[in-house]
């Protein structure tokens, strides 16, 4: 049996936010540029704050739709599946 930590992780697809990485790095380097050139100065720090932001705001964001839509996706065929909406998670310990 998997941990409820491990469930979530499947259910709130993981995969999905490391597709979107490169989209926001990408858009990271696209606003350093000026003039022409990369500016350098501090974007390494920036670049860790982004992936982290990037991750921990979309994951929570899709754990909270999970929670908040249990309900409906209990009774939807495709989503009556999910950990929170079948019940093997429960929403408090999401």
């Amino acid at each position: 049996m998997k941990p409820a930590l491990l469930k979530l992780l499947t259910d709130i697809k993981i995969s999905h936010t490391v597709f979107a990485m490169p989209f926001a790095l990408l858009g990271a380097f696209m606003a350093r540029i000026n003039d022409g050139a990369m500016v350098w100065t501090t974007f390494g720090g920036q670049l860790v704050l982004i992936v982290l932001c990037m991750f921990f705001a979309r994951n929570v964001a899709m754990l909270a739709n999970r929670i908040f839509d249990k309900d409906i996706d209990a009774k939807n065929p495709r989503t009556q599946y999910r950990v929170i909406a079948s019940g093997e998670v429960e929403p408090a310990v999401a």
